[in-house]
């Protein structure tokens, strides 16, 4: 079996047929490419509204999709999605319901919300699961009826009851800060902690760049696939939160062939999109993702300062366009409740992950 993992997807702006009628051909060499494989895999990130599903919360950024940009998931190939991040509750219970819906009438199996996992027995036996941190401050993680959480234990009974069944498994997780090409060492010690229970496939998402990769103890980690394809990200009122950086335009394809329910190979295929179409890049380009990849064996302290210098480019990035106007004029009640969110799951992040990992 053949499987093909993508980073995020989100069908607005350019990439939404609305606006831009000619997307398909944005999509068309990388369809060619995917269509080698038995199953592509997508973390759809943004949720298929309708008129009248209404944003809950208190966010700085929401994001959408039109039902009718489903026809590029067939286009492309995606036949699976992962749900498990923190904007697919942006538009609440009612906007979950009609991405699934969505997803039904067309014949895309999903997994990630509603404590589902995906198990596939086709060509070999396979098992996806999603989950979504809440260091994203996403909306909706509840483990029974909205976004699967990232909860340790979880995670870990999961993949034991899988893996004892005969299933490979594949884990999607969710988690990080935006635009570092260096996971965190808390979630490099999620993923080699997991890898400790079984031989698995962690990819992750949410940095919006790529990140590393490492096989540890027999399993296949994938920190960030980066962006599959995404627009700049707006605030309600039309001000610009996020420009999309050639750094959050390169990104990677994830290949695994799964054979008598164990890896029996993978690659990486990079992918870089412009304003016209997603490329398929030569080998040359896959020295980024190497490079990222050694990273993760230097020294703990040479790391950090690796990561720091990213991380703090990232937020002069971030905050050069905004001025302390821009600041004081955002001050308002919703403000106050995003930080006390904000404070309520590094709690929870710290009582379902942190502390078990001897961090």
């Amino acid at each position: 079996m053949k499987v093909a993992l993508l980073g995020d997807i989100a069908f607005f702006g350019k990439f939404c047929l609305s606006n831009n009628p000619n997307a398909f051909e944005v999509f068309r060499d990388v369809k060619s490419y995917l269509s080698r494989f038995d199953f592509v895999v997508a973390n759809l990130e943004a949720p298929f509204v309708v008129k009248g599903n209404k944003t809950v919360g208190h966010k700085s950024a929401y994001i959408f999709s039109d039902g009718i940009n489903v026809e590029l998931l067939k286009f492309i190939g995606v036949n699976v999605v992962n749900l498990s991040n923190n904007h697919i509750y942006d538009y609440g219970d009612a906007g979950l319901e009609n991405t699934i819906k969505t997803l039904d009438e067309n014949n895309i199996q999903w997994f990630g919300v509603k404590g589902k996992s995906l198990l596939i027995d086709s060509g070999g036996k396979v098992a996806l699961h999603g989950y979504c941190a809440y260091n994203t401050n996403s909306l909706g993680l509840k483990k029974d009826n909205g976004v699967n959480p990232l909860r340790i234990h979880d995670v870990e009974n999961t993949l034991k009851e899988n893996h004892d069944a005969g299933f490979y498994n594949i884990v999607s997780i969710h988690s990080g800060d935006e635009q570092v090409n260096y996971p965190s060492v808390e979630d490099i010690k999620l993923a080699r902690h997991l890898a400790c229970v079984c031989p698995f496939t962690y990819y992750g998402h949410h940095p919006h760049v790529a990140q590393g990769i490492e096989f540890y103890k027999n399993s296949l980690i994938a920190y960030s696939l980066g962006n599959f394809c995404f627009d700049d990200v707006f605030d309600p009122n039309g001000n610009l939160l996020v420009k999309q950086s050639a750094n959050n335009k390169t990104s990677f394809i994830l290949e695994v062939e799964i054979f008598d329910c164990e890896l029996a190979r993978y690659d990486f295929t990079s992918i870089y999109t412009n304003d016209d179409k997603i490329h398929i890049c030569d080998k040359i380009e896959n020295e980024k993702i190497h490079k990222y990849s050694r990273a993760l064996h230097v020294n703990q302290k040479e790391y950090l300062s690796f990561r720091k210098e990213l991380l703090s480019k990232a937020i002069c990035n971030r905050n050069s366009n905004r001025s302390f106007k821009w600041f004081i004029n955002r001050i308002r009640i919703s403000t106050l409740i995003r930080l006390l969110l904000v404070f309520k799951n590094k709690y929870l992040q710290k009582k379902y992950v942190t502390k078990y990992l001897s961090i």
